[in-house]
C-alpha cells in the first residue's frame, strides 16, 4: 500500500488527497504541516480581510476525516531536514517518516525581506493562514498599516485594509519613479487612484522595522521615520529554506517538468512553489480554484500511473483581477521591450479609463481605472488574442462605442501622442506563456 507524505497544509494538498482517497480508499496519507496552518483559497484573502466572507467560506476547519490520514502538525513534529535518497523526513524530535511518493504543497513561513527587525511582532505576511489570521486579531490594536508592494495583489490588499478605518501607507520600492512591474505612467495612475481611495503612497525603500519586541515604526531609504502598529509584505513567497541545497533545487527555485515531477523520482511540487515554463509568472495569490482542481487531477493521475492529459492552466489574466477591487491588472502590464500601451478616455474625462497593453499588434494587457463592468470584455479580447484596430476603433472584435462598451468616442495616444500602429506580424510566440511578470 502507498504512502503518500504531503508538506503543508495547504489547499492544493488536500485536493490532491482527494483525489487520491476517491480512488483508493486504502491509500495512507501523512500530512507535515504547522500548528495553525489550515487549507484556505489564497486569492480570496482580501474578501476574508474585508469581512466580505466568513471564515468557514475562506478555510477548511477540518479538511481530513480519515482514519488513512495522519497530520502531525506539533512543535517537535516539525520538518528537520529531508533525506531525498532515502525517501525519508527527518522531523525535530528525530522521527523519521518514510515516503513512497512526497509532495511539497506548502510550508509553514513566508520568505520576509533581510531587513533589520523584520522578525519583530507585527509583521506579515500574505500566503499563510495564519499570518492572516493575526492579522485580523491585531487590527483593533493598529492605528497605521505599512505594505511593501508594487503588485496588483498588494494594491489589492491595500484597499481592502482601509475598509477598517486604519491609515494605510504603501512603501513601494522603485526604480527611476516606478516599480518594476509596471512603467513610469502606469505607475502616475495607479498613485492617483490610490489618492482617492486615501492611501498614502511613497516612492522609497523600507530599510529597518524599529520596536523592541513590538512593531513601533519603520526607516525609509531617505532616513525618515514613521510610526505603525503593522508591517506587511504581501509579496513576500513561501520560505523555502528546508529545501537549500537539496537535489530538487536550482538556483533559489524548485523546477518541475510535466505532471510537476521535480528533479527526484517520486518527489513532485505544486504550483507557487514548482516552476515551470508552462506555469512561469503564477504565484499563490493569483490561483483559482479551477487551476488548484486541475493539477490535483494531474498528480494524482501521475501517481496512479494514469494517463494524465497536458497542464493547460486557466490564463493568468483571467486571476489577477479581483472581486471588489476598483483597480484591475489583466494580463502583461509592463512595458518592456516589444510591448507598447495606449489610453482609453470616458468621455472629456482626464484621466484615462483604461490603459491597453499591446504586443505584435495584439492586446496582452489592460489597468482598468474604476472600471470593473470592463473586466469581462479585456479578459476574452487578451485570451481570444485580439487585434488592437486603431483606425476603425475596433476593440475584441467589438465596436468600441457606447452600446458595446459604455465608452464614448476613444482618444488613443500612445506615449508621443500620435495613434498606435498596430503591427501585422503574426505573435512568434504562445501569448500564455510570454505573460510573465518582469
Amino acid at each position: 500500500m502507498a504512502h503518500i507524505v504531503i508538506i503543508g497544509n495547504t489547499l492544493e494538498g488536500l485536493r490532491v488527497i482527494e483525489r487520491l482517497t476517491a480512488a483508493d480508499p486504502d491509500i495512507r496519507t501523512t500530512v507535515l504541516c504547522g500548528p495553525d496552518e489550515r487549507p484556505h483559497e489564497h486569492q480570496r484573502v482580501c474578501d476574508f480581510i474585508g469581512g466580505r466572507i466568513p471564515l468557514d467560506q475562506f478555510a477548511i476547519e477540518h479538511p481530513f476525516r480519515s482514519e488513512k490520514i495522519i497530520v502531525r502538525n506539533s512543535s517537535d513534529e516539525q520538518i528537520d531536514r529531508i533525506l531525498f535518497k532515502k525517501k525519508e523526513v527527518v522531523l525535530k524530535n528525530k522521527d523519521r517518516v518514510s515516503y513512497d511518493y512526497l509532495i511539497i504543497a506548502g510550508t509553514d513561513s513566508v520568505a520576509l525581506p533581510a531587513i533589520r527587525g523584520s522578525q519583530k511582532n507585527g509583521v506579515f505576511g500574505l500566503l499563510n493562514f495564519s499570518h492572516v489570521r493575526s492579522i485580523l486579531n491585531s487590527l483593533n490594536m493598529t492605528e497605521t498599516i505599512v505594505l511593501s508592494t508594487s503588485s496588483p495583489w498588494g494594491f489589492r490588499a491595500a484597499e481592502t485594509l482601509t475598509g477598517w478605518d486604519k491609515e494605510v501607507i504603501v512603501v513601494a520600492p522603485s526604480t527611476d519613479g516606478c516599480p518594476g512591474s509596471v512603467d513610469k505612467e502606469t505607475w502616475q495612475e495607479i498613485c492617483h487612484w490610490a489618492e482617492q481611495k486615501n492611501i498614502r503612497m511613497l516612492d522609497n525603500r523600507m530599510t529597518e522595522i524599529l520596536g523592541d519586541q513590538e512593531v513601533k515604526a519603520i526607516r525609509l531609504d531617505s532616513g525618515k521615520v514613521l510610526a505603525c502598529q503593522m508591517v506587511i509584505f504581501p509579496d513576500a513567497p513561501l520560505d523555502l529554506r528546508i529545501f537549500k541545497n537539496s537535489e530538487i533545487m536550482i538556483d533559489g527555485q524548485i523546477p518541475v517538468k510535466e505532471c510537476f515531477l521535480t528533479r527526484c523520482p517520486d518527489v513532485y511540487a505544486l504550483i507557487g512553489i514548482g516552476q515551470s515554463k508552462s506555469i512561469e509568472g503564477m504565484c499563490l495569490g493569483e490561483m483559482v480554484p479551477e487551476v488548484v482542481n486541475q493539477q490535483a487531477a494531474l498528480v494524482a493521475g501521475h501517481i496512479r500511473k494514469e494517463t494524465v492529459p497536458a497542464f493547460a492552466p486557466l490564463l493568468r489574466q483571467a486571476s489577477i483581477s479581483y472581486n471588489h477591487a476598483t483597480i484591475d491588472f489583466i494580463g502583461d502590464t509592463c512595458c518592456r521591450e516589444g510591448i507598447s500601451f495606449a489610453n482609453i478616455f470616458d468621455g472629456e474625462r482626464t484621466d484615462p479609463a483604461c490603459r491597453v497593453f499591446i504586443k505584435h499588434g495584439y492586446i496582452v494587457g489592460a489597468v482598468l481605472f474604476n472600471r470593473p463592468d470592463l473586466k469581462s470584455r479585456m479578459v476574452q479580447a487578451i485570451t481570444q488574442k485580439t487585434l488592437w484596430e486603431t483606425g476603425n476603433r475596433d476593440f475584441g472584435g467589438l465596436s468600441v462605442s457606447p452600446n458595446k462598451l459604455d465608452l464614448p468616442e476613444l482618444r488613443v495616444p500612445d506615449r508621443s501622442g500620435q495613434a498606435v500602429t498596430t503591427g501585422a506580424e503574426t505573435p512568434g510566440e504562445d501569448l500564455v506563456n510570454d505573460n510573465t511578470a518582469s
